[in-house]
């Protein structure tokens, strides 16, 4: 599971406490998707399967466009990108 956490210092702090004393493993999420638009195709085989809507497809213009702050790094996308446009740094 992928979550995101905010809020004031000692909250997350408590919070933080709180998950590790109950048995939950936390980890960092330390990778990133990267969209390589010079490669992209545009043809959409990402964009259904995204489950966070950070990659899009405009209807108009039929582009996809990709917005890294709604990524949640799952990497749905990556396997079924034909031109292999999205990428996976550790």
């Amino acid at each position: 599971m992928v979550m995101e956490l905010i809020g004031e210092e000692e909250d997350y702090r408590l919070g933080m406490d709180y998950l590790l004393q109950s048995g939950v493993d936390v980890q960092p999420l330390s990778k990133d998707v990267i969209w390589k638009e010079e490669r992209c195709t545009h043809c959409g085989a990402c964009t259904v399967l995204c489950p966070s809507g950070a990659l899009i497809m405009d209807r108009e213009t039929m582009k996809v466009s990709f917005d890294s702050g709604l990524c949640v790094a799952c990497e749905l996308c990556v396997r079924p990108c034909p031109p292999r446009a999205i990428e996976v740094h550790f």
